[in-house]
């Protein structure tokens, strides 16, 4: 079962009489967490695509470190650009 199925299968099982003590504020809290994580994984997946790194942000030894540093800058402008032009709307 996936994170993301939680809060059906939790209202399909209340809906059937099984009680299962979760209140609507945790279902919605759920709800809430798994939004956020989901903006943060397609922010982070093309990251380490670009930066070609692992999931913990290494990067293969034979690679150039100051060009990814450089790239990982470039990235974060870009980044910080985004959310300020969002926010500001």
């Amino acid at each position: 079962m996936s994170n993301r199925n939680f809060p059906e299968l939790a209202r399909a099982w209340i809906f059937r009489g099984v009680s299962l003590l979760i209140q609507q504020e945790e279902i919605d809290n759920h709800e809430r967490r798994f939004a956020e994580y989901r903006a943060w994984n397609e922010a982070r997946a093309p990251t380490e695509e670009c930066l070609n790194t692992d999931s913990e942000g290494w990067i293969a030894p034979q690679l150039d470190i100051d060009e990814k540093r450089r790239q990982n800058e470039e990235l974060m402008a870009m980044y910080i650009e985004k959310v300020a032009g969002e926010r500001s709307v």
